[in-house]
């Protein structure tokens, strides 16, 4: 085989590998339901907020019939719930996102957990997409939240755009502008690994990782601060709540 014939050879050879089947983007989505599914004392929930995110190619590729897979997908997945006897705790949504085209190319499905009474949230707290760029500030559901009246420890993203709408704490959670964050904000005052959260003597501590601009706590600077129910951290422009109680 000449030059030219390995340089086409190539090319083909990406650009087919760069293509997505509507049915793989259908079996992610089923996979990321079924990973994702929380039983309470009678009945068995499932996420009802999906973002599929692909390389800019399959996502142009798929242009042409956006809305159309977008009804099949959602028909999909509420069938496959019907058949499991699954409940989705508001409406179904599903939604596309474009990754960094130095990414890799497989897709890549993220779930949530969003109420039905999204009137009570702030104006902020809405999903927008402005050039491709996803902003979700709404909360994420935990169905622990049904025994008790508590749910697990987490961020919300109050102001700020992120991949995600919340987070739940781990020992060890990484807050920054990197890829490699649990956390991601992009905010050009943000580092790239700007804070972590640990645990220590069963308490949540916020830690600046020599950051650029430092963290502000309930507006004031801090370097270590153990996080108490409802503390606003300031990252760059961003804005954090720390949430123990479901209804604080």
């Amino acid at each position: 085989m000449n030059l030219l014939e390995t340089i086409l050879a190539t090319f083909f050879k990406r650009k087919i590998k760069e293509r997505i089947e509507p049915i793989g983007i259908g079996r992610a989505l089923l996979k990321a339901m079924a990973q994702e599914k929380r039983s309470s004392i009678s009945r068995t929930y499932v996420p009802n907020q999906y973002i599929v995110s692909l390389h800019p190619a399959q996502l142009a590729d798929l242009k042409c019939m956006r809305n159309t897979l977008i009804d099949e997908l959602t028909t999909v997945l509420k069938e496959k719930a019907d058949q499991e006897d699954w409940h989705f705790i508001g409406p179904l949504t599903i939604d596309f996102y474009e990754k960094d085209p130095e990414q890799d190319i497989e897709v890549k499905v993220e779930a949530f957990y969003v109420e039905n009474n999204v009137n009570q949230l702030d104006n902020d707290r809405k999903m927008e997409y402005n050039n491709n760029e996803i902003r979700c500030e709404t909360l994420r559901y935990d169905i622990s939240a049904l025994n008790n009246g508590k749910s697990e420890p987490r961020l919300v993203v109050e102001i700020g755009n992120s991949d995600v709408c919340s987070v739940l704490l781990r020992d060890g959670l990484l807050i920054g502008r990197s890829s490699e964050c649990d956390l991601r904000l992009d905010d050009g005052n943000v580092s790239r690994i700007h804070a972590k959260i640990f645990q220590k003597d069963n308490q949540w501590v916020l830690k600046d990782n020599q950051s650029t601009n430092g963290i502000y706590v309930n507006g004031e600077k801090i370097d270590e601060r153990i996080l108490k129910n409802c503390d606003k951290i300031q990252i760059g422009t961003s804005v954090l709540a720390f949430k123990v109680d479901q209804n604080a």
